[in-house]
């Protein structure tokens, strides 16, 4: 009977130590970020990020990501990155950004379909996330993914895999 007194409250600061512990990990990104993630279906390597900011600064990263969730800060692990830029971005490029990524919200039919050998499409825009990925029939998503590929400051590969 002694030992079950011991063990509660054991457990319970276990519990209260894990949710502290991992809170970080798992905290919400600001809504006022606008970030795209292009990466392998399946792998957590090869990540490709890119963050808009208000400020018209968008910055590109390529390395390996920490979970999932696109909306959570820590998404990408920064000690991974095998590249980054940062750059400002055109009056003009911002703006078709935008215009984009306000069609998919107000599109309504972003669609997640598992294809092995593919890539994975994360969208956190207006503190909401969608995912999809190649192929996909949205043009929308794939006009996203094209422009994206043209504004980068760093090289872009989505390879195929034999």
């Amino acid at each position: 009977m002694k030992s079950m007194i011991f063990d509660k409250p054991f457990a319970v600061f276990m519990c209260i130590f894990v949710l502290f512990t991992s809170y970080k990990i798992n905290e919400p990104v600001s809504s006022d970020k606008t970030i795209i993630s292009i990466y392998p279906t399946g792998s957590y390597s090869e990540t490709y990020y890119f963050e808009i900011d208000s400020s018209k600064t968008l910055k590109a990263m390529c390395g390996t990501r920490n979970h999932e969730r696109i909306e959570n800060e820590n998404f990408l692990d920064e000690n991974s990155v095998k590249s980054s830029e940062t750059i400002s971005l055109e009056p003009q490029d911002y703006q078709q950004l935008i215009s984009l990524l306000d069609k998919i919200e107000a599109d309504n039919s972003v669609e997640y379909k598992y294809y092995t050998d593919s890539w994975d499409i994360s969208i956190f825009y207006n503190g909401k996330s969608y995912v999809t990925n190649e192929p996909t029939e949205n043009e929308n998503i794939n006009n996203l993914e094209k422009f994206i590929m043209d504004i980068s400051p760093i090289d872009i590969d989505l390879h195929g895999w034999a």
